[in-house]
Parts: structure tokens; sequence; C-alpha cells
């Protein structure tokens, strides 16, 4: 499956559980006038294997695999994402600023991943990272006319806004991350994400800055370095 994205994610050290406000705000922001009770954290992390390419922080692919139940056959899920555009620094609120990216992603899963692309995720190969993680989501359909609608997170759409908390961990270090995913990456995306996070993060307790700013590909090269 191919998508194309609008893209902006920030990235800080430490834990998000540190302080109840980052948690409490995100769940309590109202995006439309009938509210969907916000997921809790999951009890279980999830494990992703990033291949990081070093110097190179404009593609990302990872892979995960996820038992199935029962005891029977894992599952497995690659995705591939290549950078098409930075759009530069958007100011999105008084002390929110974010560096959107346009990002194009091609993911398999199940039969649909090749064996031969397995053996690039060897978790004692140098370039691999097993990045842990634990996130709560929000998803919004998007209008054209600006009426956005916030939906349960298995709706299937067309033209949607995923927002997403994690907490994140790499060699037993923590780090958590707010990120957004805009789709498809039409003509009215742009103007459509930038109402739609400008308004979210608009009383976030804190700063977003465009120093913090970056796609996973980009944290784990710039973690890979000496």
């Amino acid at each position: 499956m191919r998508l194309a994205s609008h893209e902006v994610r920030w990235i800080f050290e430490g834990a998000v559980g540190s302080t109840s406000m980052v948690i409490d705000w995100f769940k309590g922001q109202r995006i439309s006038e009938t509210p969907i009770p916000v997921e809790d954290w999951p009890e279980l992390w999830r494990e992703d294997i990033y291949l990081t390419i070093p110097e190179r922080a404009d593609m990302g692919i990872k892979c995960r695999r996820e038992p199935s139940g029962d005891q029977g056959p894992e599952n497995l899920y690659v995705e591939l994402k290549g950078l098409t555009a930075p759009l530069g620094p958007v100011r999105f609120a008084e002390r929110a600023v974010g560096k959107v990216e346009q990002w194009v992603k091609w993911s398999y899963e199940g039969a649909q991943v090749p064996e031969r692309l397995l053996h690039l995720f060897d978790r004692d190969d140098e370039s691999c990272v097993l990045v842990r993680k634990k996130r709560i989501q929000r998803r919004v359909r998007l209008d054209t006319y600006g009426v956005d609608e916030e939906v349960p997170l298995e709706t299937v759409l067309s033209r949607v806004l995923t927002i997403e908390l994690a907490q994140i961990e790499v060699d037993g270090e923590g780090f958590w991350t707010l990120g957004v995913e805009g789709f498809p990456d039409d003509s009215d995306m742009h103007l459509a994400f930038f109402r739609r996070v400008s308004a979210f993060v608009a009383n976030f307790p804190g700063e977003l800055p465009s120093s913090r700013t970056m796609s996973y590909a980009e944290w784990l090269t710039r973690l890979k370095q000496p």
C-alpha cells in the first residue's frame, strides 16, 4: 500500500508520564461537538526495528513482528518511507513551531513482506535500532470546509489526520514524542493540516520548538552519531 502524507513530529528526552500535564492536555483537547473517549496507555510495549542509513535522514525503514495469537505464525509488517519535500518551519501557535514535511510511505504486511527483506533487520547489526513504543492516538475526519470531526481510531477514512502521543525507549533511555500525520497529501491538505494542528496545540502546557521537530529517521540518525 502506498500513501503520501503531511507530517510534523516533536521528540523530547525523558518520560511523558513524569508530568501528567501533557497527558491530561492531550486527552482533554476538544476537537468536535461529539467527544470520542481517548484510549488508555497500552500495557505492552510495541517493538519496531529501524534500519538506519548514516548521514541520510530522508528515508525511514522499519520492521515489526507481532504475535498472531493462539501460537500461530507471527504477523510481519514492513514500512519504507521517503521524504519528498521539507516544507520548512511553520508557526502553529505562539509557542509551537514545527518543521512540516511531506513523505511517501509504502507498507507491506503478512505474506506481502518479501522474505529477502527480513535479513536486513538483524538486531545485532549496528545499523539496526530497536525502538520500544507505547502510544495513545486521536483521529480526525478532515472537512474541506473546515468542520472537522473526531472519529474512533478504527474508522477508515479517505481524508484523515492522526495525532499521537507516545513514550519511546532506545537502549533503556526514555523519550517521548508528539506527532501528527495527515493523509492524503493533496492540494487541500496543507491548509487543513495547518488549521487542525494549530487548534490542537494552541494551549500546549509548555513549548514546542522547531529545534525539537524531526522525523524518526532524523532522530535515529542523530542518536547513532558518535
